[in-house]
Parts: C-alpha cells; sequence; structure tokens
C-alpha cells in the first residue's frame, strides 16, 4: 500500500482520505515523499511519535518508509526532518489514525532500528557494492 506525501518547503501535504490505518502491518503502508527542490542533497528521515516515544527511519532510495510495526492503535504523529552540514530542515507534523488490529503472533514483530544502525548498513551495503563491482569501476577509469 502506497501512499503519496507532497512535501513543498516545510508542508506535508497528505490525502485526506488516506489518514486512517490498521495496526499490525509489517513493510506493508508505505509512504513516499516527492519533493520540492528545498529538499535537495538533503539526508532525510521521518519521525513517527506515539505515547511519547519517537521511531525516526531514514527515507530509502525510492524517498519512502513503511510505517513502523511499533505503531499501534490510537493517533500518531508524522513528521520529516532532513540534514545537510549545519542546515536542519524540518516539517509539520500530520497525525495518522491507528485502527486495533488483530495480530496473531506478536512475539515476532519486526522492532525499528536506530538510525545509527541505518546508517551503518547503508555503508556496508555500499561497500558490498563497490567490493562486488572493484573491477568494472578500475576498467571504466581506465577507458576515462
Amino acid at each position: 500500500m502506497e501512499i503519496i506525501i507532497d512535501v513543498v518547503n516545510q508542508r506535508l501535504k497528505l490525502p485526506t482520505n488516506l489518514k486512517d490505518y490498521v495496526e499490525g502491518s509489517q513493510n506493508f503502508v508505505y509512504f513516499v515523499f516527492k519533493f520540492d527542490s528545498e529538499w535537495d542533497n538533503l539526508k532525510t528521515f521521518a519521525q513517527f511519535g506515539q505515547n511519547g516515544k519517537v521511531y525516526n527511519v531514514y527515507l530509502d532510495e525510492n524517498n519512502g518508509v513503511y510505517l513502523p510495526p511499533e505503531i499501534t492503535n490510537g493517533t500518531c504523529s508524522l513528521s520529516l526532518y532532513g540534514t545537510y552540514g549545519n542546515v536542519v530542515a524540518t516539517t509539520n507534523h500530520v497525525t495518522l489514525r491507528i485502527d486495533k488490529g488483530i495480530v496473531i503472533d506478536s512475539e515476532n514483530l519486526e522492532v525499528s532500528t536506530s538510525l545509527y544502525n541505518q546508517l551503518v548498513t547503508q555503508l556496508v551495503d555500499h561497500e558490498t557494492w563497490f567490493k562486488e563491482n572493484e573491477e568494472d569501476i578500475i576498467l571504466s577509469w581506465i577507458d576515462f
């Protein structure tokens, strides 16, 4: 389920009819952010807040994030942050309504990782890609 959210300056614009969800889904409710040029070059993450806890998730290569599995019934907020050097950009927050769901096996819910661990994973993925493509990279530089 893909939900498109427009980001214009510091405003999130979410279609009104897409603010209600059901708890318990994992890797299903996917928010994709469409940015204006103000957000170019920023490393962005979404922040979901509920009951005094926050869950930060870096946007993937499609500028998207999944609703964290820790979000339960009630309401939660969603906002964006972007950083580059000493620049910090923020947005307003939108309120999402989460209906009670039926989770058969709550022991196996995925737990969101910290921003630090997400960055480490991205670095490892990039390092692996460079190692796997090292010969092609060297040959393209030689041909250059």
